[in-house]
């Protein structure tokens, strides 16, 4: 008999036992990993969907508040006012219509007069007639209307400049986005008027090219504009809150969890080793895409508070930290510095090179700007060419003038771009929070008065705020009356100086009259203020009047054989001002021909039929016309037809950089050969150096001006140096002779 070995069912048992358990550990396992695995798979979707509607909602912010903002940083603008009123449509193409959907990606731009009616339309990249636009104003009206009311309640240009309308309008070719902004003054240079205040329109189709420009940064899959909110198992915001027009973002939701679940379900079936590795690759993986979800939150969230062409802090990071620094502040903690930065002549740039050289030299100047205040401040871009650096613990305002020192400093260097070199100099305004009320708003405002202080002391410095430049108002109606005495009473404050022009051969050729006013308590003040003083007072008229008087008699007396007196736009429109010219002339017994008026590019482009009707009778009665710092604005050859100017007159600023800059010499020779090319003869401003003096003759200039040559000098200066000059026939140029006199 064979007899089975009990330890043989044990061990079988004990396997059995053994695999059972294996298994439904493995079982339980698989079970309890694949109950871990589905909430991870929901988690990560719920998550992904959470951030998922976060960045949306992050990119129609920045969709809405940009859109106004992009408006705003052409339509706060004196000279937009200025030339919107006049209807320059080149000016609007270039600044409030075509150039805007070139650079901010606008579909369509209009300009709306005060009572409503278009007066400028451009689409797809070009001016269309306002009349190929119709059946887009009923659409904006109700929008155009609710702002045109809340312009007429403004106090004031800064109170409307802080206006908007937005909402989402129907189209025939679908929803868009229209937001509207008055086009007011940036300073109270211009008066502000709400009856008389033109209106800019901005449209953006809402289309799917738009939807995946704006969301592909947030990795949003299939994202487009529905006019009701979608179904699940898609997702939606609305667009604007509930009193706008109802429209909805809508995107179809990622679902990596559920996508990564499908992935390794096969796997799930495998032993129990292979589940437990699958498991912890599940882990690895759900740990990176975790990893990826943080990194896209993280550049979503660096590009709602970052400009997108310097990478610096945008306006609302600014803000943000503005309010910290502040608050801080507050507590007595610390000090805050708050420096605005503005660069000069930055529009000269963009009109030279094309706004993308200007880009780039605002990346550089970004740039340099972050390696300069590298540890700790914020230094944020605020609108084209300003800028804005927030100093945290700042001591006080002698902490706060070095710090602008540096600045001005780090950007003395010139900027290689492309082959070309710019030197850049900049404006700064600067705030401590000692010295104002340490709120956002009220420190900016303090900021942005001592920026516009630099500017109006020479550009190229800084200025710290104090209380007493909230009095510049005051002080410039105190000016305004001053002056007003001084031209009613005639005591001869004003007097008039003259800056010797040569000829070709050295001879003297004539002088240039400039106005100049010594006040009593006040010292010298520059004729660019008093000036700007008299055309905003209305004191430019006998102000001009008093100068050609004078100008017109010394010239007489001295026997100059040319006299040149500067013109203002509102001098050559008024009726009957060439009448006046040919009285004074009569008077003073100057021959029409020995007198010549300055005109600057700001007087042709704000040319007149009242312009007009002065210039024919002066040029026909033998007066001549100079185009006054040609190639500094928007020289134009129709400029040169349409007034009959008999000389241009090269602007400082290319005769300064002649000998360094190669595309300074180029522009030079091209002004110059230009204008001979059309019989008009070339006078060269401000030569200090004899280099420049010899370049600018062997290039065709037929007359020249310049400290180098001779300084503005007084009546009785000018006339010794006119005998000395008749006198001298052999003698080739006069500057030492000059000089000595002035």
């Amino acid at each position: 008999m064979t007899h089975r070995d009990p330890s043989f069912g044990t061990s079988r048992r004990s396997v059995s036992i053994t695999l059972l358990a294996i298994l439904f550990l493995g079982l339980a396992g698989v079970i309890v990993a694949g109950s871990f695995s589905f909430m991870g798979v929901r988690k990560v979707d719920r998550d992904t969907a959470e951030r998922e509607v976060a960045f949306a909602r992050i990119a129609l912010a920045s969709l809405l508040q940009a859109q106004p903002k992009d408006q705003q940083s052409s339509a706060i603008w004196n000279d937009a006012v200025l030339r919107v009123r006049e209807e320059d449509e080149d000016f609007m193409e270039g600044n409030l219509g075509v150039w805007m959907q070139e650079f901010f990606g606008h579909d369509r731009d209009f300009v709306l007069r005060p009572n409503g009616t278009p007066v400028y339309a451009s689409a797809a990249l070009a001016t269309v007639p306002v009349d190929a636009q119709a059946e887009v104003y009923p659409a904006i009206a109700p929008l155009v209307a609710r702002l045109r009311e809340q312009v007429l309640e403004a106090e004031s240009a800064e109170d409307a400049a802080a206006l908007t309308a937005l909402d989402v309008v129907t189209l025939a070719d679908g929803p868009a986005l229209a937001s509207v902004v008055p086009i007011v003054p940036e300073n109270e240079d211009i008066p502000f008027d709400p009856a008389d205040t033109y209106l800019h329109v901005a449209l953006r189709h809402l289309d799917v090219g738009l939807a995946e420009k704006i969301f592909r940064p947030y990795q949003l899959s299939a994202p487009h504009f529905e006019t009701a909110p979608a179904p699940a198992p898609e997702q939606s915001i609305r667009v604007l809150d509930p009193s706008a027009q109802p429209l909805w973002m809508v995107w179809t939701p990622n679902r990596p969890g559920l996508i990564l679940a499908r992935e390794i379900a096969p796997a799930a079936m495998m032993a129990t080793l292979v589940c437990l590795m699958i498991l912890l690759l599940l882990g690895l993986r759900l740990n990176r895409t975790t990893r990826d979800l943080e990194h896209s939150e993280a550049q979503a969230r660096h590009s709602a508070h970052h400009d997108r062409l310097t990478g610096l802090a945008n306006r609302v990071l600014l803000e943000e930290r503005l309010e910290q620094a502040l608050k801080r502040a507050r507590s007595g903690d610390t000090g805050l510095g708050v420096i605005m930065v503005d660069l000069d002549a930055f529009k000269q740039v963009n009109d030279a090179y094309g706004h993308p050289m200007g880009d780039k030299l605002v990346q550089q100047v970004g740039g340099r700007l972050a390696r300069i205040v590298w540890d700790g401040p914020t230094v944020a871009r605020v609108g084209g060419d300003e800028f804005v650096i927030l100093l945290p613990g700042l001591a006080g305002e002698e902490d706060l003038a070095q710090h602008c020192r540096w600045v001005q400093d780090g950007l003395s260097d010139p900027f290689r771009i492309d082959g070309h070199f710019f030197q850049v100099t900049a404006s700064l305004g600067a705030v401590h929070s000692d010295v104002c009320s340490p709120y956002k708003d009220e420190v900016i405002r303090c900021a942005d008065i001592a920026l516009y202080r630099a500017k109006n002391a020479g550009r190229a410095q800084f200025s710290l705020y104090h209380g007493e430049m909230d009095d510049t108002n005051r002080k410039r109606n105190r000016l305004a009356a001053d002056l007003a005495a001084v031209l009613t009473e005639g005591n001869g404050s004003i007097a008039v100086h003259y800056q010797p022009i040569f000829d070709a051969n050295g001879h003297l050729a004539g002088a240039e009259a400039l106005a100049r006013w010594h006040h009593p308590e006040l010292g010298p003040v520059p004729p660019d203020v008093f000036v700007a003083v008299a055309e905003e007072r209305g004191l430019i008229e006998p102000l001009g009047r008093a100068v050609l008087d004078e100008a017109c008699r010394v010239a007489a007396l001295a026997g100059l054989s040319k006299v040149a007196v500067n013109v203002s736009a509102l001098e050559i429109c008024r009726a009957g001002y060439a009448a006046q010219v040919l009285q004074v002339l009569q008077q003073r017994g100057l021959p029409p021909s020995r007198l010549e008026l300055e005109l600057t590019e700001r007087v042709a482009i704000a040319s007149s039929a009242a312009a007009q009707a002065n210039i024919g009778p002066l040029l026909a009665a033998g007066v001549t016309l100079a185009l006054d710092d040609f190639g500094a604005g928007h020289s134009s050859i129709r400029y040169l037809r349409d007034f009959g100017f008999d000389r241009v007159k090269i602007d400082r600023s290319f005769v300064q950089q002649i000998e360094t800059d190669p595309t300074a010499l180029k522009l030079v020779r091209a002004m110059i050969d230009m204008a001979s090319s059309l019989g008009i003869a070339v006078t060269a401003e401000g030569i200090e150096e004899e280099a420049q003096l010899s370049r600018l003759a062997s290039l065709g200039c037929s007359s020249f001006q310049g400290y180098f040559l001779g300084r503005p000098m007084d009546r009785d200066a000018i006339t010794r140096l006119a005998a000395e000059a008749e006198q001298a026939d052999n003698v080739t140029w006069l500057p030492q002779a000059s000089r000595s006199i002035a």
